[in-house]
């Protein structure tokens, strides 16, 4: 393998070991003394500092948040959350029950969430998708400098913000307000979810599609 190979090689398994290999993670403290990345907007901060949130952590630069609250709260959580600006917005719904819980708990947590909040500074699926994609080819002739300009136009993207969404319980999916420019989806396709709800979804994307072309 040639030098310039190696070096490549070297650099893509650090980032994969920064990435996936070596997770930094935690619980995030209590609402207002929650510690956020700085360049998290003034309207986000607000979303996850809601007296309704019931538990957060983080790994690495992504964040999640928990909340417990009723159909009438959770319309006003998306009317802001509509409001965050560059960001790439996706809402998802099911009807499953959800605990709020950190994937490192020992225990099992009483709490039920009826919503959850995920936030990244960029699309950190699409940056990990294209480094496992260059490991699988770094015995190939390829410049380091293209390679890092192609992590830094995924890094120099738009954030990415997305909410989860239990239907059922204090959620009423009949009183449910999607913002109609967000996407919305099923949390799992495969899932078995009531016929009212794929209609529901079915509905708001063909409304939001039919905006759009106008």
């Amino acid at each position: 393998m040639k030098p310039l190979q190696i070096a490549i090689l070297t650099v893509l398994i650090v980032l994969w070991n920064e990435s996936a290999g070596f997770p930094l993670g935690g619980d995030h403290g209590p609402v207002g003394k929650t510690s956020l990345r700085d360049n998290m907007s003034a309207a986000l901060r607000k979303l996850i500092n809601r007296r309704d949130r019931v538990h957060g952590y983080f790994v690495n630069s992504e964040d999640i948040f928990f909340y417990a609250g009723n159909t009438e709260a959770l319309n006003q959580f998306l009317t802001g959350f509509a409001k965050l600006k560059n960001t790439t917005l996706t809402i998802a719904i099911n009807q499953r029950l959800t605990h709020a819980a950190s994937p490192w708990d020992k225990a099992k947590r009483k709490t039920v969430a009826n919503w959850r909040l995920y936030c990244a500074p960029y699309d950190v699926q699409a940056w990990s998708a294209e480094l496992e994609k260059q490991l699988k080819t770094a015995g190939e002739n390829r410049s380091l400098d293209a390679l890092r300009k192609r992590l830094k136009s995924i890094t120099d993207g738009p954030q990415v913000a997305r909410v989860q969404i239990r239907v059922g319980g204090d959620i009423e999916l009949n009183k449910l307000q999607i913002p109609h420019r967000i996407k919305l989806t099923l949390i799992d396709n495969k899932q078995q979810v009531s016929p009212t709800i794929r209609a529901f979804v079915l509905r708001h994307e063909t409304s939001r599609a039919q905006q759009t072309d106008r």
